[in-house]
């Protein structure tokens, strides 16, 4: 049976009437009594609009998630009124977003039935995508492979998102050490390959500090620049002997990329490892006649057997010229 004291809180907190709110809330009336349809003080308060009510409801315990008639909670009723402010304070507050009243709709399809482009809506989807956002970094924070590809999976989640503290999501998804999660982010569309993390580093870097081949083969195959690539020459068991720098290597002294040969080395990979057949980055420069990018593999090289080694055929690199 609802009391004289409570049904005056209803009354002023759907009036808007803060003063009054308190003082029946300083007396003791019930912060979630429930009018004779259902509605809590919170509700009436959320329908009409009245932000500093909804708060100090909220802070003095009214259930954010209170189920009215027809399954309406505070944010349904927010949300069908069109209170921005309100239906942020609520989610703030941690109101459910995916509470479904009893005709099966949740807060964001209410708004929508307003219209697609209500700004309540529009609310609600950004809010869904930030928390998807937030739940992706945790995940790949926490190795939590399965969980993150679902989380990549979805349309909204940016590309080129960073963490707070300015990391790449691609960085994160590398540091996974999962091939299969990162072909996933790869395929993302208009993704920045070669972004820097607040250190510098792209992701090819942080690849190939980890010793992590599968990584560095498959972001260099997408496109990422070596020339990016800045770590500490030799730092990485990774830079002599990966196929994918060796490979890498072997290109740039074919198409006398004198820029791209030079940072390699600085890297310390390897001029005398070959592919399948034997080919090295000798081979490559002296059979295109690229005699600056021989100059530099003789003078970046540590390995006299680099200069002799042979190939398929067991020609040298000399005897490639």
């Amino acid at each position: 049976m609802l009391t004289s004291d409570e049904n005056a809180l209803l009354n002023a907190a759907r009036d808007g009437k803060l003063a009054q709110v308190q003082s029946y809330l300083n007396q003791g009336v019930n912060v979630n009594c429930m009018d004779n349809n259902g509605y809590t003080p919170l509700h009436t308060a959320a329908s009409s609009g009245h932000v500093d009510v909804v708060r100090l409801l909220l802070e003095k315990g009214a259930n954010v998630n209170a189920c009215g008639p027809n399954g309406y909670t505070p944010l349904h009723t927010a949300a069908s009124s069109g209170h921005v402010n309100v239906v942020r304070l609520l989610l703030e507050k941690g109101a459910k977003l995916d509470t479904e009243n009893k005709d099966g709709q949740t807060p964001l399809e209410v708004a929508e039935a307003r219209s697609f482009d209500d700004p309540v809506a529009k609310l609600f989807r950004d809010y869904v995508h930030m928390q998807g956002e937030n739940q992706l970094f945790d995940a790949l924070r926490e190795k939590r492979v399965d969980d993150a590809m679902r989380l990549l999976q979805n349309d909204y989640i940016r590309a080129n998102l960073r963490d707070n503290s300015e990391t790449p999501l691609l960085h994160l998804v590398v540091s996974t050490q999962d091939l299969s999660l990162l072909q996933k982010m790869l395929s993302k569309p208009d993704l920045e390959i070669d972004a820097k993390d607040a250190t510098g580093r792209t992701a090819l870097a942080v690849a190939i500090t980890a010793d992590n081949a599968e990584a560095a083969q498959a972001l260099y195959q997408a496109g990422a620049s070596i020339l990016l690539v800045d770590i500490t020459p030799c730092a990485s068991r990774l830079c002599s002997s990966t196929p994918v720098l060796i490979a890498a290597l072997r290109q740039a002294a074919s198409a006398n990329d004198d820029k791209t040969v030079a940072q390699l080395l600085r890297l310390g990979v390897s001029c005398s490892l070959g592919d399948e057949k034997g080919a090295t980055a000798w081979h490559a420069a002296a059979a295109a006649g690229h005699l600056s990018v021989l100059t530099m593999l003789l003078q970046g090289t540590k390995e006299e057997s680099g200069i002799n080694a042979t190939n398929h055929v067991h020609s040298t690199s000399f005897r490639v010229c």
